[in-house]
């Protein structure tokens, strides 16, 4: 998989060195760095979906190469435009702590549904992934409700 094509800061260097331990159940993943390569796992099972290796440039540190979990049982790919999307916002959202915001959709709702391929381009994405908790979301659009519906 190409990595994201971008420079993080030596400041920023320094916090992703630091990697995430999960402190919660709605914490999905777990990241630490050995040499100049950060392994991304998910909390639950333990397996490694990804995996960059950085190298130094002028003004940061860049992406050399990035690895993605090829075994369909472990990590369900949708291509390499969405696994490169994913893998540049876990490293700002979970290791730098920078809030994305979520793609919004109709009348200002948030977006946020299972990624999405779009037939004429199998490497083109909807931005539809849920990476964000609910205390990022924005409020509910006037005349929605934020819980779920009770079943009798």
């Amino acid at each position: 998989m190409p990595p994201p094509e971008r420079v993080w800061s030596d400041d920023d260097w320094a916090v992703i060195r630091l990697g995430h331990r999960p402190v919660g159940m709605d914490d999905r993943w777990s990241a630490y760095v050995e040499s100049d390569t950060l392994h991304l796992h998910r909390s639950w099972t333990g397996h490694q979906i990804y995996e960059a290796r950085f190298g130094r440039t002028q003004g940061g540190r860049f992406m050399v190469a990035a690895r993605v979990e090829a075994d369909r049982g472990r990590h369900r790919r949708v291509g390499d435009a969405y696994d490169r999307l994913l893998l540049e916002l876990l490293v700002d959202t979970i290791l730098l702590q920078r809030h994305a915001p979520p793609p919004m959709g109709r009348a200002g709702v948030p977006a946020v549904r299972r990624a999405a391929v779009r037939p004429d381009n199998p490497d083109a994405v909807r931005p539809r992934a849920r990476l964000w908790s609910s205390s990022c979301h924005s409020p509910p659009a006037p005349g929605m409700r934020r819980e779920a519906p009770r079943h009798r």
